[in-house]
């Protein structure tokens, strides 16, 4: 008997552009919504945050951070929603789903999956912009890494970020320089001649 990974399925070259986009480039909003209501399953949604964290006494910077995963989360459980339509056609023998139903499942599987991976792809950029120049954080947002393959950023990003470079160095020449004293410097007061803080021959106060 041959073991399955010495012998790795060949997709089609469809297939495999398929997959490359799929895992590479984020899905829209409505796409994506578009694509779970096709296999609506309940048991998938992805738990909320208890409403007693949801008070003004947690620190908004956690309450954004839950957000952050929990959106995450959500790309997750995305996939289960066609795979577990699937599990049920197979536990009933196949009659759930036709045959055109079944691909359509496996095939949605694959872009909410795909979808999910370019999702933490784009926070991982995001991220690692902002520790670099929060400034530039935002080109991870662009739609420059269909072609990155192996890496995470790809040889599309590199001319991209020289330009922003540029044009932030072009801007920042252009402002005016700001005094980062707080209040003007002034000359130190000198005492007059033959006066001093008591007086000459008298009575200090």
């Amino acid at each position: 008997m041959n073991d399955a990974s010495s012998n790795p399925a060949k997709l089609s070259e469809h297939s495999k552009s398929a997959v490359a986009v799929s895992f590479t480039k984020p899905l829209l909003n409505e796409d994506r919504k578009r694509l779970r209501k096709m296999f609506p399953t309940p048991e998938t949604m992805c738990p909320r945050l208890d409403s007693v964290f949801k008070s003004t006494t947690v620190k908004k910077e956690a309450k954004d951070r839950d957000g952050e995963f929990a959106c995450l989360q959500a790309f997750i459980h995305d996939p289960a929603t066609p795979l577990l339509a699937m599990l049920k056609d197979i536990e009933q023998d196949g009659e759930e789903l036709s045959t055109e139903q079944f691909k359509a499942a496996l095939t949605t599987a694959i872009q909410l999956l795909g979808n999910a991976s370019a999702q933490v792809s784009r926070l991982r950029r995001r991220k690692i912009l902002k520790a670099i120049n929060p400034e530039i954080q935002d080109l991870a947002e662009e739609d420059i890494f269909t072609n990155a393959a192996l890496y995470l950023f790809g040889k599309d990003y590199e001319p991209k970020m020289k330009n922003r470079a540029v044009s932030l160095k072009i801007l920042s020449s252009s402002k005016p320089p700001q005094n980062k004293q707080f209040f003007r410097s002034s000359r130190p007061t000198v005492p007059q001649r033959g006066g001093s803080l008591t007086n000459r021959g008298g009575n200090s106060w």
